[in-house]
C-alpha cells in the first residue's frame, strides 16, 4: 500500500497521522502580545496564530544546531498529537532563525502553584480533589499511550494550568520523552533530568525515569495542593543533603492534621520510597473518586446510595455530579418510594430539585431539554442538615418550605437584603454559607441578628440565651415557645417570603389546588377529610336544615328528571375556597368536611328542586 492509501485509510477510520512539516507554521504568522510565563527553557507570551488566541513559547536559547532543531520538530510533532482535555494542545513549531517557538493552546487561567500559594483564593477540598482529579486523568492518557507511554518527568506545580472553571492542562512537555528501557546492567546516569524538589529516589539514583518517578511526583504535587504550604524542602540548602533526606532517610514533608486522613494516605502511597508499592494512575484516578464521595457525604447510607449512581452515570462528571432524572429515581428506590408517589408538579418534589440540582450550562439545548446535575457536595449537605436518609426526609424538609421561611444556600449579606423593610421579628431561615448547618436571620429594632443551628443525631441544638436548647427537628423549634416568646426566647414572629424560591413553589402549588379543587366531582371523590378555610355554605348559599321534611318528601327525588347536581358559579366558589391553604397564606379554621353531611346536604337540594318543579 502506497503511502497516500495509508493515508486515506488512516484518515476512514479516524486515525490523526502527521506529515513531516505539518506542525510548521511561520513566522510571519504569529503575532506576540504580553508575556504570561517565564520558565527555565523559554518565555511564554499570549498571542495570535492564523487568527487564533494562542500561548507562544519563545526559547531562550536561539542558536540550537540542526540536529536539535530535527529534534525540537519530531518532539513536537508527538505532542501534537496528543488529544486529552485534561494535557496542553501543542499546536505546531516555527523553526525560522531568530524565531525559534512552540506554539500552544492559550489556557485563559494561572498556573496552580500560584493558586495555591494565593490567600485570596478559597478552595474547597471538593474543589481540590476536581484539581487533582485532572491531573491524573491527564498522566494517566499519557502513561497510558501505545507503543510506548510518555513520561512527563518534570510534573509540578507551576506545569499545571488551572481555569476559573477548575478545568487541568498538564504542561511543559519539554522534558518528555518516550519511555527508556531499563538495563539494570547499565551504569547509573550521570545526570537527572527534572527539577530536584519532585524528584524520586530512583531517579536521583541515575535509574531511568518511568510511571512511577511521575507519581512520586504526583504525591509532592497533592501535598503542596491541600496543605498550601510553600515548596517542598523549601527548607534544604543542600542538594547532597536533600539527597541524602530523600534517599537514605526517607525524608517526606510534614502531613497536618488538617489534611483529611484518607488524602494522607493516599500521598504517602504516592511518595513511598519503594517504586513497586506506589500506585498507578489508573488506580489513583479510583481513589479519588472514592474521596471524593468520602469527603461530602459524611452519612453511610447515603453514600451507599451516591455509589450506586456510578452504575447508572454515562457522563464524565462523575463521583462530582449526577444527573437529576438518574438521582431522583435512585434516591426513591433507596427510600422506598414508588417514584410515582412525587410526581414533577409536587412541591416535594420541586423542593428537592430547588435545593439540590442545579442546571448545566449548555447553551446548544433547548430549555425543555436542559439538564439539571445534583453535586456530590450538595447532597452531602442536605443529608448532613435534614438527614438522617430515611423515607420521610423529602416530605420533612417540604414542610419546612411550606412554612416559607426557608431560603435556601445564602449568605448573611443576602439574607439581610431580603429582611430590609421588614417589621422587627420577621426571620429566614437559610443554610449556613460556611458551615454544613442551618442559619436563622432575624430583623430587630436595632439590625439583624444571626443565630446556627446545629443538627447531631438527636436534633438540633440551638442556644438561647445563657441555655442550649434541643430540638428533634426545626419545624419543632419554629413552633416551640423558646422560638417565639419575646421575653424568653428567639421572638421569631412572621416569616419572610421575600425572594424565597420555595415559599413561591408552595404559594404557586396553593393556587394551583384551589382550582383543580372547584368542582361537585372533587367532593365526590376524594374530599373526605380535606381542610376548608371558609366559614361558608359549601354551595355558596344558605339552607334550612330541614332533615324531617327532607326525609318525608323523600320520594318526589324522581320528579327533577335524574337530579342534576347543583352548579357552583365562580363567585360561590371563590367564596368557599376549596384549598388546603399553608399556614403562610392566610388562616386555617379547622372546619372538617365529612362525606356524610355532603350526602345529607344533596338530598335537601334534591328535594326543594323537585317541590319547585311541581
Amino acid at each position: 500500500m502506497t503511502e497516500d492509501l495509508r493515508r486515506i485509510e488512516a484518515k476512514r477510520r479516524g486515525i490523526v497521522q502527521w506529515e513531516p512539516g505539518q506542525t510548521l507554521i511561520k513566522a510571519s504568522e504569529l503575532s506576540y502580545d504580553r508575556e504570561i510565563a517565564r520558565g527555565n527553557y523559554g518565555t511564554v507570551y499570549k498571542g495570535r496564530c492564523r487568527g487564533f488566541p494562542v500561548a507562544i513559547k519563545l526559547l531562550h536559547n536561539q542558536h540550537l544546531i540542526e540536529p536539535k532543531i530535527e529534534e525540537l520538530k519530531r518532539e513536537v510533532e508527538i505532542m501534537s498529537s496528543l488529544r486529552h482535555p485534561c494535557i496542553l494542545l501543542f499546536m505546531g513549531v516555527c523553526t525560522e532563525k531568530d524565531n525559534l517557538a512552540v506554539v500552544m493552546e492559550y489556557v485563559d487561567g494561572r498556573d496552580l502553584e500560584s493558586i495555591v500559594h494565593d490567600k485570596d483564593v478559597v478552595m474547597t477540598t471538593a474543589q481540590q480533589l476536581l484539581i487533582a482529579k485532572g491531573i491524573a486523568q491527564g498522566m494517566n492518557w499519557l502513561h497510558c499511550l501505545k507503543p510506548e507511554p510518555i513520561i512527563h518527568r518534570d510534573l509540578k506545580p507551576p506545569n499545571v494550568l488551572v481555569t476559573k472553571d477548575f478545568e487541568v492542562r498538564v504542561c511543559d512537555f519539554g522534558l518528555s520523552c518516550v519511555k527508556e528501557k531499563f538495563d539494570p546492567k547499565a551504569p547509573p546516569k550521570d545526570k537527572a533530568v527534572g527539577t530536584p524538589v519532585w524528584m524520586s529516589p530512583e531517579i536521583l539514583c541515575g535509574l531511568p525515569a518511568s510511571e512511577k518517578s511521575d507519581v512520586y511526583a504526583f504525591g509532592l504535587v497533592l501535598w503542596e495542593l491541600f496543605t498550601r504550604k510553600e515548596r517542598p524542602f523549601a527548607h534544604v540548602t543542600s542538594f547532597s543533603e536533600f539527597c541524602d533526606d530523600v534517599i537514605d532517610r526517607n525524608v517526606r514533608p510534614t502531613l497536618p492534621d488538617e489534611v483529611p486522613k484518607h488524602i494522607r494516605r493516599l500521598i504517602k502511597a504516592c511518595w513511598h520510597g519503594d517504586m513497586d508499592k506506589r500506585p498507578s494512575f489508573e488506580q489513583i484516578l479510583e481513589k479519588i473518586d472514592e474521596l471524593v464521595v468520602t469527603n461530602s457525604i459524611k452519612d453511610k447510607v447515603a453514600r451507599n446510595l451516591w455509589k450506586i449512581l456510578k452504575e447508572t452515570e454515562t457522563a464524565s462528571h462523575y463521583p462530582f455530579y449526577a444527573e437529576w432524572d438518574n438521582f431522583i429515581e435512585v434516591l426513591c428506590g433507596a427510600l422506598g418510594l414508588p417514584l410515582d408517589t412525587i410526581p414533577p408538579e409536587s412541591t416535594i418534589y420541586q423542593c428537592a430539585k430547588a435545593i439540590l440540582a442545579e442546571e448545566e450550562r449548555d447553551l446548544t439545548s433547548s430549555d425543555a431539554a436542559k439538564k439539571f446535575l445534583v453535586s456530590c457536595e450538595s447532597f452531602g449537605r442536605f443529608v448532613d442538615v435534614f438527614g438522617p436518609l430515611r423515607s420521610d426526609i423529602l416530605s420533612n424538609f417540604d414542610e419546612l418550605c411550606r412554612t416559607g421561611c426557608f431560603h435556601g444556600s445564602i449568605d448573611a449579606k443576602e439574607a439581610e437584603r431580603r429582611l430590609t423593610g421588614q417589621r422587627s421579628g420577621c426571620y429566614l431561615v437559610r443554610l449556613s454559607s460556611k458551615d454544613n448547618c442551618i442559619a436563622i436571620t432575624k430583623r430587630h429594632k436595632h439590625g439583624f441578628n444571626h443565630q446556627r443551628a446545629f443538627r447531631n443525631e438527636k436534633g438540633f441544638n440551638i442556644q438561647i440565651g445563657t441555655k442550649c436548647h434541643l430540638f428533634p427537628s426545626l419545624l419543632a423549634f419554629l413552633n416551640s415557645p423558646q422560638a417565639r416568646s419575646k421575653k424568653d426566647g428567639l421572638y421569631l414572629k412572621c416569616p419572610c417570603f421575600t425572594d424565597s424560591k420555595f415559599a413561591q413553589i408552595h404559594k404557586k402549588g396553593a393556587e394551583e389546588r384551589e382550582v383543580s379543587y372547584v368542582g361537585l366531582d372533587y367532593i365526590r371523590e376524594g374530599l373526605r377529610n380535606a381542610k376548608v378555610s371558609s366559614s361558608s355554605n359549601i354551595y355558596g348559599s344558605s339552607t334550612n336544615n330541614n332533615n324531617g321534611n327532607s326525609d318525608n318528601h323523600h320520594h318526589h327525588h324522581h320528579h327533577d328528571g335524574g337530579g342534576h347536581a347543583p352548579t357552583i358559579s365562580s363567585h360561590s366558589a371563590s367564596n368557599s375556597n376549596l384549598v388546603s391553604h399553608s399556614p403562610i397564606y392566610g388562616s386555617e379554621p379547622q372546619v372538617v368536611v365529612e362525606e356524610e353531611k355532603i350526602r345529607k346536604k344533596k338530598k335537601r337540594l334534591s328535594w326543594r328542586k323537585s317541590k319547585n318543579y311541581e
